[in-house]
């Protein structure tokens, strides 16, 4: 919400456009640089080591990633990540590592990738088209999922939307 309500603050002010990052969660709004055909926004891959997931050109909304790869500790001799299930009040048993939402707005994408994470590899890309979303999520097996509009025949590095 911050991201969405900076970017709406700098249009506001005169920008042509503007995109936000706040935390990694973006919103973006108005001319891309250069007159571009949308804002790029490269998504991480979860394994740091990996590098980038795939490249996204997104017209205006907001990008989010949840993932239980970031903000982990040691706990009792268990590793443990900051990803709630609120249906079981304890840390999520997820098999996805990430899940990265293109929403509206940029709290949307955030609120969707946090539930999209927890709703696991059988059933992410049923969560997404009912919500209306476009996604893409990889499993701790590192196979990546996709919502059908970013499901392209060219390799996964260059999906577009």
């Amino acid at each position: 919400l911050a991201a969405d309500l900076a970017v709406r603050h700098l249009l506001d002010l005169g920008a042509a456009g503007a995109l936000v990052s706040v935390g990694g969660d973006l919103a973006m709004a108005g001319t891309p640089p250069n007159d571009a055909d949308g804002w790029t926004v490269a998504v991480a891959h979860p394994e740091p080591a990996d590098g980038t997931l795939c490249t996204l050109l997104v017209g205006a909304g907001g990008v989010a990633t949840s993932s239980t790869r970031s903000r982990r500790w040691i706990h009792d001799g268990r590793e443990r990540h900051h990803q709630i299930d609120p249906r079981r009040a304890e840390q999520s048993s997820t098999d996805l590592a990430s899940a990265t939402v293109i929403g509206r707005s940029g709290w949307l994408a955030e609120a969707h990738a946090t539930a999209a994470l927890l709703s696991g590899t059988h059933d992410v890309v049923d969560y997404l088209d009912h919500h209306e979303l476009s996604g893409i999520a990889v499993a701790l097996d590192g196979h990546v999922l996709a919502t059908a509009d970013l499901s392209v025949a060219a390799p996964i590095e260059d999906v577009m939307t």
